[in-house]
């Protein structure tokens, strides 16, 4: 509040000199209280003024802090739908992952499924061959017959050491072909006892005996015809026959091979030779004409008169 300088100090009325100085200390503390009472009402409509001015600043204040949070709360719900939405998208992402991975769980299990069912018909394929094989097997009697082809030649010949050659060749045939028939049981077996989880597990059969090349001479040398084929059927790798001639011309008589012809195949270079041609050329040199290769051993086979 401004205080009133001593200059501005109201002076006494030289009229009023000659009253009471009650009185007079009466006027002056009333004219300082007036002067009081202007100054403190000059003061309060300031303050007054003030105080609106702040108020409007405290509402100006206010009302952007209403603003700030309101668009606080707008962000929050827009965070909030946000997250709703990315929660949806997890779920249906979590949805799809388990049905993808279900489905290749089954696509899993069918494909082991398909695989169980495919070994399971190709061991049921073989089982399927191997009984075939066993009932040939018993059907033919290969030792059987073995024994009676080899007694017919040795019935046919006087000579010893053919005699001998013969019952080696029957007694490796009975040997050999026991081996196979005892094969064929084995593997039935272990599949009825369900051993095999794939067929490529089950051991493959031997190839089922012949006649040595050197027998089969001898035989169609004594008995003038080629030795009855056994099992033939069971052969997995036949001789070739006339018709799958891959030679047009023997090299002994220098004539063509027709397919009606009865030839011998050389062990080693696979050359074919009429077999009257070979049989003459083996009395004089016991190698293949062209390869040189031994065709006969000449103590176990001898030439035959």
């Amino acid at each position: 509040m401004k205080q009133p300088t001593p200059s501005e100090e109201v002076k006494p009325d030289p009229k009023e000199s000659n009253a009471c100085p009650k009185c007079e200390r009466a006027g002056k503390f009333t004219r300082e209280a007036n002067e009081k009472l202007r100054l403190s009402k000059i003061e309060v409509k300031q303050l007054k003024k003030d105080l609106i001015r702040n108020q409007l600043e405290n509402e100006e204040i206010k009302q952007k802090v209403m603003d700030k949070d309101e668009r606080i709360r707008m962000l929050e719900r827009l965070l909030e739908e946000k997250d709703d939405v990315i929660k949806e998208q997890e779920e249906m992402l979590k949805e799809q992952s388990a049905v993808i991975e279900d489905l290749r769980r089954v696509e899993e299990k069918e494909d082991i499924q398909t695989v169980i069912d495919e070994e399971t018909a190709k061991i049921e394929n073989i089982k399927c061959n191997l009984m075939a094989i066993k009932g040939i097997l018993r059907t033919e009697s290969p030792v059987t017959k073995c024994t009676e082809i080899v007694n017919r030649l040795i019935m046919k010949t006087k000579n010893k050491k053919t005699k001998q050659t013969a019952g080696m060749e029957m007694r490796r045939f009975t040997k050999e072909a026991t081996e196979y028939m005892e094969g064929v049981e084995d593997r039935l077996a272990m599949i009825q006892c369900n051993q095999f989880d794939k067929a490529e597990e089950i051991p493959e059969l031997p190839e089922f005996p012949v006649f040595s090349q050197g027998f089969r001479n001898i035989y169609e040398n004594i008995m003038k015809s080629r030795p009855p084929m056994i099992c033939q059927q069971l052969l997995s790798s036949l001789e070739k026959t006339s018709d799958e001639l891959e030679d047009t011309e023997c090299v002994i008589c220098l004539n063509n091979m027709n397919l009606e012809d009865e030839t011998t195949k050389c062990g080693c270079c696979k050359r074919r030779y009429h077999n009257g041609c070979i049989q003459d050329w083996l009395k004089v040199k016991m190698t293949c004409p062209t390869c040189n290769s031994g065709l006969l051993d000449e103590e176990e086979f001898p030439v035959l008169d």
